[in-house]
């Protein structure tokens, strides 16, 4: 009770925005939104960085130094040779893999290629879609819901087992929602700081925020009777960024400040601590017996969940600070600050490539049906086929971060639906339904 007594105080303290040339003044519970995600005078990269330019100045100075930068002149013709030097990049990373694969995994390590979706859904694994089932149903998808409820940004979402989604924002509340109607069912309430991760397993939902990680009880889809909550024990040593479940343990794995905590779901004590990273732990997935962290020091780790004694690889990359993880499709997946998404293969753990075309942080990272989905601070989410390793799809619509991103393969008839979150405090709902669905609603209509 003191901690939390004392986090509540801290959290309203008067403090000021640490980017030069700012005059915003809040309290430290809202610092850390406003000069990573809206202050004018954070510090931001080029859009054309990529192709070579080095300037790096304050975010309301970027319109001035596009119009006079030039790389802007020639960006269309850069953009096509980029786009030729990835393919013949794809093209070599692939017939590597197919050789290497035939030779057999490297040092007994092996992720299985599969469509797992292992970022925080709690239902088990996504069923993966064959190579042309993905491209069509990629290009149906549209957005079919867009919700307004939380008053800031929505930092997480999780996917229930019953037809229902949560999400979660910096107005502390929870929010759970109808997967096919989008409609809101309940509003979880008692949060006392930011919620800034969620994660569903076995009817329970667990929420991670400043200080405090929880278990809400969820007993029907209706939710006829109001949720109970219980705190974990020592989970208020630090703020929680992300939630990864493992039905198949009962366990819980949360990402913090330097440090990875499992957790046993029953009893709500922590199991064991890594001290993992040199800085914050922003994103977990696993797959079989291996969990990724990627982390703002610079560095993506594998772990051997049946050891747990020490990384069994890490993965660098210079001046880059990896915002989120994923893993399938016979690849480890890291996203970054400066907009690419770094690949390597989970059968040799060498790099593969770099996947480009975000122009700003790639905040999220999700492995749906065989399908890579990414989500950006430059509003934008890309869907990337992982046999081609090419985008195929762009989905726009958000006016800010993108946040929060998860995705579910429908039904057996294999539909697909995407859920994102952001920074414009909307949640958009993006379905393309399987093609007897369709056929039926073209009738119907």
């Amino acid at each position: 009770m003191p901690n939390l007594l004392i986090a509540s105080m801290v959290s309203e303290l008067r403090v000021s925005c640490r980017n030069n040339g700012c005059g915003w003044k809040g309290t430290y519970g809202h610092l850390e939104e406003h000069e990573k995600g809206s202050c004018p005078h954070r510090q931001v990269q080029c859009i054309h960085q990529v192709g070579g330019c080095k300037w790096r100045g304050a975010f309301c100075e970027l319109p001035q130094h596009v119009s006079v930068c030039p790389f802007e002149v020639f960006k269309d013709y850069m953009k096509s040779v980029a786009e030729e030097i990835q393919g013949l990049k794809s093209q070599i990373a692939l017939l590597t893999l197919q050789l290497q694969r035939s030779g057999g995994p490297v040092s007994g390590l092996s992720l299985k290629k599969s469509g797992d979706s292992i970022l925080g859904v709690g239902h088990g694994a996504s069923p993966r879609l064959d190579a042309a089932k993905r491209i069509e149903l990629v290009s149906r998808l549209e957005c079919k819901h867009t919700k307004v409820h939380h008053t800031r940004n929505v930092t997480s979402l999780a996917l229930g087992d019953r037809g229902f989604f949560f999400s979660a924002s910096h107005d502390k509340a929870i929010c759970m929602w109808d997967s096919e109607t989008c409609d809101l069912k309940h509003v979880f309430s008692g949060n006392k700081d930011s919620v800034w991760a969620l994660a569903y397993m076995d009817n329970t939902l667990y929420s991670g925020s400043e200080g405090a990680l929880r278990a809400w009880n969820v007993p029907t889809a209706l939710m006829t009777s109001a949720p109970s909550s219980s705190a974990f024990r020592n989970g208020g040593d630090s703020k929680t960024y992300c939630l990864v479940p493992d039905p198949r343990a009962q366990l819980l794995f949360s990402g913090n400040y330097k440090t990875i905590c499992m957790w046993d779901k029953n009893t709500h004590e922590r199991v064991t601590q890594l001290v993992a990273h040199d800085d914050c732990v922003w994103s977990l997935a696993w797959q079989e017996d291996l969990l990724v962290s990627g982390s703002d020091d610079g560095t993506v780790k594998i772990w051997d969940l049946r050891k747990l004694e020490g990384p069994v690889k890490t993965f660098e990359f210079a001046d880059s600070r990896f915002l989120s993880v994923a893993a399938g499709g016979g690849y480890i997946f890291g996203g970054t600050q400066s907009g690419q998404t770094q690949v390597w293969s989970a059968t040799t753990l060498e790099h593969v490539t770099s996947l480009r075309g975000h122009q700003w942080d790639v905040w999220q990272l999700a492995f749906v049906g065989g399908l890579l989905c990414s989500g950006s601070y430059d509003h934008t989410i890309k869907i990337w086929d992982p046999e081609s390793l090419t985008c195929i799809k762009t989905l726009t619509g958000h006016r800010s971060n993108i946040y929060a991103l998860k995705g579910e393969v429908l039904d057996k008839k294999g539909g697909l639906r995407l859920i994102s979150g952001s920074g414009d405090k909307t949640i958009k709902v993006w379905e393309a339904p399987p093609e007897e669905h369709r056929a039926s609603s073209s009738q119907n209509s």
